[in-house]
């Protein structure tokens, strides 16, 4: 065995810091499960000059805003709020409870003491006499919903034609989604399925079902629901709209007394933004493979790598109050 000793080093390499740093990086994984997610935001003008920004890390539950900074000339105009904004934003649409953050006694405490976020711990002389504070917000969906203005209701009979006016996809034509949906009026009213309209004002921006009988067959046998079709308007994504309508179905699964609820995703790169909110939301593999076309795949047989081939995923369900 190589004797091991200990070394100081003032000028350590980038390498020799990575390896450190990922090292107890993997050793946190293998309790906590995957690393946090970076991302950023930034402030440009028209050049594209960097004015400011801010990066955070995205849990599983929490967001934590590691750095939010705005150029002097343009504090105190509202710039660091539309970076926290946009963060929390994004936090929400991830499906995290709560945003973390810390600062100096000198820095941004009142700043975000003013937005909402609390004091939860102080390390007093934590560095030339300054105090590092720490703080927290619960995100609450209602903060997009209440800036979104939007409702979800039950599929009625006139919302069809409005849905293939505005809802004909290329890849298929008007007389094909006429009959879909008026396959998925007809299944609603014999309680095979509830599709959920996800409204603003009088524009439709997105829809989905709770299918009660599910397209995967381990769902079927198990009697577990599937949330089926989701679909967000391309022009309103990335706002929380996702988040809401899934809840309001998990919500309607739970009120009818089921306590698993399942989903389906594709496998191939269109699929990430769905695969990751999943995932976000709660969703676990279900453990019993893919399937192609509602059928079991076979190992050692070939597929084609669309819409069709589906990883299927599965999620406890909390009791109704009234349970």
């Amino acid at each position: 065995m190589k004797k091991i000793k200990v070394v100081v080093d003032y000028a350590p390499t980038d390498v020799d810091n990575a390896v450190v740093r990922e090292g107890i990086v993997a050793s946190n994984e293998n309790i906590l499960g995957e690393r946090d997610k970076a991302f950023s935001i930034f402030l440009k003008n028209d050049s594209g000059e960097i004015l400011g920004g801010l990066q955070a890390f995205l849990g599983s539950e929490s967001i934590y805003i590691d750095v939010l900074w705005v150029e002097g000339n343009l504090q105190k105009q509202g710039y660091g709020t539309k970076l926290l904004d946009a963060a929390e934003l994004e936090a929400i649409n991830n499906g995290c409870i709560f945003s973390l953050v810390d600062t100096w006694d000198f820095q941004a405490e009142e700043f975000y003491l003013k937005k909402g976020y609390e004091q939860i711990g102080e390390l007093r002389n934590y560095w030339l006499g300054h105090s590092k504070i720490f703080l927290r917000k619960k995100l609450r969906p209602t903060q997009t919903t209440a800036v979104l203005d939007f409702q979800i209701r039950p599929l009625v009979k006139a919302d069809i034609t409005r849905i293939v006016e505005r809802y004909s996809f290329p890849w298929s034509s008007s007389e094909k989604t006429q009959v879909l949906w008026s396959s998925y009026y007809e299944e609603q009213e014999r309680d095979i399925r509830t599709v959920a309209i996800l409204e603003k004002g009088h524009e439709i921006l997105g829809y989905g079902s709770l299918l009660r009988n599910s397209e995967c067959p381990f769902f079927l046998s198990s009697d577990i629901p599937e949330v089926n079709a989701i679909w967000i308007d391309e022009d309103h994504r990335r706002k929380g709209l996702g988040t809401a309508l899934i809840r309001w179905i998990e919500d309607l699964a739970t009120k009818e007394k089921y306590e698993r609820i399942g989903i389906g995703v594709g496998l191939y790169r269109d699929y990430g933004p769905a695969q990751r909110l999943y995932y976000q939301l709660g969703y676990i593999p279900d453990g019993n493979g893919i399937t192609y076309k509602g059928e079991p795949t076979v190992a050692g047989q070939s597929y084609p790598l669309d819409d069709d081939l589906l990883l299927w995923l599965v999620k406890p369900l909390k009791k109704a109050k009234n349970a």
